[in-house]
């Protein structure tokens, strides 16, 4: 009962330390984003997980988007381990970035107590156990991967040695049972892990068990079980590799291959060690992969003083994470790359030194032992010298626009195309927004199947051809959503078509300044009855000119604008904006505008709100102050 208590203790102190250390996400769970990119894609897919195991007749691997393509999930990584946990928030009310946002802080978590698992399992110490957990969990180069939700997730591996190590203590099938369930969920929650772990603890395995052939057979077979309860999510990415021909791009995986110097760089978000950097280093935050100099002192000191088994396995795994992290480079993965099938869908080479760092975990916690006494000081100083918070965090869309909510029940017979097709940021929104309805989309971001690219291939064309609609004809599409405020060459297209008859206008939605158009294409939507249009506004609007120094722009409502108010440092600081007569913007859209100026002198973010007098309010869309966009 005491032991499992000071677990709990534990895990609770993991949480508090990864609120702390990620800092402010918990203040924003709702919006706060690493950027404008795959946080919607992990959100949009953790989303389709949860819908598709709680609807019948839905496929899981079919996600709705690039459509009418197959087993689309596997373009990038299906997420099933992790939304296990989204679940329960999304039933409860939570949206799909507050769900991802949590489940962030908890992957930091749990890959810190799953560690704390193993370092107090083979040091007898719970202080050494934190000491290697706090290390594990915020190593410099996971806050790299802020964009990736699944590396945050690395618990399962630590857990796999642990309970490798726990059955070679007492060889039960019970234990072995126990073994094939962390290798499950770990192969359940992350592709890299699955095939990097699955490699090291290979190598781990007869070290743990040396001559046993009872033992072997017992992991064998729990083994060849969980393997076998992963089939059903890995075959998909064997039937997309060999349909859509998505083998490994050399020029791609030789990219994220490290060098041994970049051991040596650290990401450029880790407070103490970033400053004292005079070279700037890889420019692939995949390859900084320094894990700081308090860990490794450690490490020598668990070599020296460690012994057994423990000390085996952390040294294997620290040479094979090391020689696995040169990738192409080296010649350890790229033996495998060449004659191993699996190892050429391992994009990122570098992230093998996930597995070197639990191996300096585990030497750690070795060195840890020998200096109880000094073990919270020790935590103290990790906690220091690995910390980047306070993280610049950028912010998602508040509203979701109101043809969105629409789709949910929108009357159609195939897909929808977003106009412009091709943009990424667009394109990460439209699949975050996907969230909203669960419609199937042409549109998508990551891998482009053939059928993608030839869609690309007209869209970027100016003039568009009218090639582009019998490809959208082609495709099932029903309904073509034009958003006015990103399209150029595109409205021309679309007037063509309805000039045509090929597609018809069904009606507009308030959105931006011009608001989105959906049309009906004729071809696969013959009953569409054409709409009325009405063209004006019944939310505020406006438009964001300058940023910095002098934030500038003019705002409009159909009642009046109330006020204007400049938002920073994630929506956390308000900037009232001064305001003056916008004439020509009242000439332009027949109602009352003013034009508005403020200034913000620091990099941050910044969001405009606009506040009507009859209270309605609009947050334009997100931007960063220094006129990065990310």
């Amino acid at each position: 009962m005491r032991r499992r208590s000071t677990d709990v203790a534990v895990a609770l102190l993991f949480i508090v330390l990864s609120i702390a250390m990620t800092w402010p996400l918990a203040r924003n769970l709702s919006r706060a984003v690493s950027d404008w990119g795959d946080p919607y894609l992990n959100a949009c897919y953790l989303d389709w997980d949860i819908y598709a195991a709680t609807h019948l007749g839905v496929r899981l691997f079919d996600a709705p988007v690039f459509y009418p393509n197959r087993n689309t999930l596997a373009f990038s990584e299906h997420l099933c381990g992790i939304a296990i946990f989204a679940a329960p928030m999304r039933w409860l009310g939570a949206g799909p970035i507050t769900a991802a946002n949590i489940l962030w802080i908890l992957g930091f978590a749990f890959t810190g107590f799953g560690t704390y698992v193993l370092g107090r399992m083979i040091t007898g110490s719970v202080s050494a156990g934190i000491v290697a957990g706090i290390f594990a969990a915020f190593v410099p180069w996971r806050f790299a991967q802020l964009p990736h939700l699944q590396i945050a997730w690395a618990g399962w591996l630590p857990l796999m040695i642990a309970a490798l190590l726990h059955f070679s203590r007492e060889r039960t099938w019970r234990n072995a049972a126990l073994f094939g369930a962390m290798f499950f969920m770990n192969g359940w929650t992350n592709l890299h892990y699955f095939v990097l772990g699955s490699f090291a603890i290979a190598l781990a395995t007869p070290i743990a068990l040396r001559r046993d052939d009872r033992a072997y057979l017992k992991i064998a077979t729990t083994t060849i079980v969980a393997v076998l309860m992963l089939l059903p999510f890995l075959l998909p990415y064997r039937a997309a590799m060999q349909q859509y021909h998505m083998r490994g791009d050399v020029a791609e995986t030789r990219s994220h291959s490290a060098v041994p110097g970049d051991w040596l760089y650290v990401t450029e978000l880790n407070r103490f060690y970033a400053p004292m950097q005079t070279n700037d280093g890889p420019d692939d935050p995949e390859r900084r992969l320094f894990p700081g100099y308090l860990a490794l002192l450690l490490a020598m000191a668990g070599i020296w003083f460690g012994r057994g088994t423990p000390r085996a396995i952390g040294l294997v795994w620290i040479v094979i994470g090391f020689l696995g992290s040169l990738g192409l480079n080296g010649w350890f993965h790229s033996a495998l790359f060449n004659s191993l099938g699996v190892f050429r869908g391992i994009r990122v080479p570098a992230r093998w030194a996930v597995i070197a760092y639990f191996g300096i975990a585990m030497l750690a916690a070795l060195g840890a032992q020998r200096l109880r006494f000094a073990n919270m000081l020790i935590a103290i100083a990790l906690l220091f010298e690995l910390r980047a918070a306070p993280i610049h965090w950028f912010l998602a869309p508040r509203d979701t626009p109101a043809v969105y909510t629409w789709l949910r029940t929108a009357p159609m017979r195939g897909a929808i195309a977003h106009l412009p097709f091709g943009i990424e940021r667009d394109e990460f929104e439209y699949m975050l927004f996907e969230t909203a309805h669960h419609r199937p989309m042409l549109n998508g971001w990551g891998f482009n199947p053939p059928s993608t690219t030839a869609i690309l291939a007209l869209a970027r064309q100016n003039p568009i051809p009218d090639a582009l609609m019998d490809r959208l004809e082609a495709s099932k599409c029903s309904l073509v959503i034009l958003h006015n405020d990103r399209a150029i060459a595109e409205k021309e297209f679309v007037r063509r078509q309805a000039a045509l008859g090929r597609l018809v206008f069904l009606r507009r939605f308030d959105n931006g300044i011009l608001g989105d158009d959906v049309y009906a294409v004729r071809r696969n939507e013959p009953d569409a009855k054409p709409g009325v249009r009405v063209d004006r506004n019944s939310i505020p609007f406006g438009y964001l000119a300058t940023v910095r120094p002098e934030v500038t722009g003019w705002a409009s409502a159909p009642g009046g604008v109330a006020r204007v108010t400049l938002w920073i440092d994630n929506h956390s600081v308000a900037i009232p904006a001064a305001l003056a007569p916008a004439p020509w913007v009242e000439r332009r859209f027949q109602l009352p505008a003013v034009t508005f100026s403020g200034t913000v002198r620091k990099e941050t973010d910044l969001e405009v709100e606009i506040i009507g007098r009859d209270g309605k309010s609009t947050l334009l869309p997100g931007v960063s102050v220094s006129g990065r966009s990310r």
